[in-house]
């Protein structure tokens, strides 16, 4: 067996890619405010986080992208993503509000909010999230993959981000990964034997985000994981920070 450090915290700067913030209509979460959310990410050694508010998709996007930026206030270690619904949101003041609260990312709940993710459904929102260079979330279990190929084959210069990657899922993911360059992975539940490295060898480093699924998940499992997997350090920065950054438009 080898040897586990049990006081492990990351030396290189970390933007989490997958953080909600605020509470959930169907159970307790370990934390639902932004200050608390601070000092476990203080003490786990987490930089920023991207958050959206669990509200928007469990009930009213309007509302819960509202509340999100209240929560945040502002905060440079918050940046905050919002969630709309193609299927009963304005697209136009959804567009509009988001570039005026200077938001980077859009993520779309399509089983929550009970509409297909169809070309004909979403084709207008796609078309001016690529002209206003905003990125587009997806959690896997909200969307089936055959209608991620089908949607993303016709928007190549969309930046897609698949979060909540489980083992499960690895029998087609590589195929959707290789057929879509477009696409990248966050990988707060990819946890298989050796994934870092079968991520990095099979599509490149580039399209490998860090993201935890804080808090029905810890920080820090997915980030020790990184650190012993082998990789180089350059490519555990790309992993932690660099390539989120670049997703969202060069940030730093």
């Amino acid at each position: 067996m080898g040897q586990i450090e049990t006081n492990f915290k990351p030396v290189f700067p970390v933007f989490d890619a997958n953080v909600a913030l605020g509470r959930k209509h169907s159970q307790r979460v370990l934390v639902d405010n932004a200050p608390d959310l601070l000092k476990y990410m203080n003490k786990s050694g987490i930089d920023r986080s991207l958050v959206y508010s669990p509200h928007s998709v469990n009930f009213d996007s309007i509302d819960g992208n509202s509340i999100l930026i209240e929560s945040i206030n502002g905060n440079n270690a918050l940046m905050p993503q919002f969630v709309w619904s193609p299927g009963i949101d304005n697209m136009q003041n959804a567009i509009d509000t988001t570039l005026k609260h200077n938001v980077k990312s859009i993520r779309f709940a399509p089983l929550s909010h009970k509409y297909p993710f169809k070309k004909w459904m979403v084709d207008s929102w796609l078309d001016s999230m690529v002209n206003n260079s905003i990125s587009l979330f997806i959690s896997i279990e909200e969307v089936d993959p055959d209608d991620i190929f089908e949607v993303f084959k016709e928007y190549p210069n969309i930046k897609v981000v698949l979060t909540e990657i489980h083992y499960r899922h690895y029998p087609w993911l590589m195929h959707l990964l290789k057929s879509l360059p477009n696409i990248n992975i966050e990988i707060s539940r990819f946890v298989i034997a050796d994934g870092m490295n079968i991520l990095v060898n099979q599509i490149g480093v580039d399209r490998v985000l860090y993201g935890s699924r804080f808090p029905d998940s810890p920080f820090s499992p997915q980030l020790y994981s990184l650190y012993f997997s082998g990789l180089k350090d350059d490519d555990i920065k790309k992993i932690t920070s660099t390539n989120l950054e670049n997703l969202l438009g060069g940030i730093n």
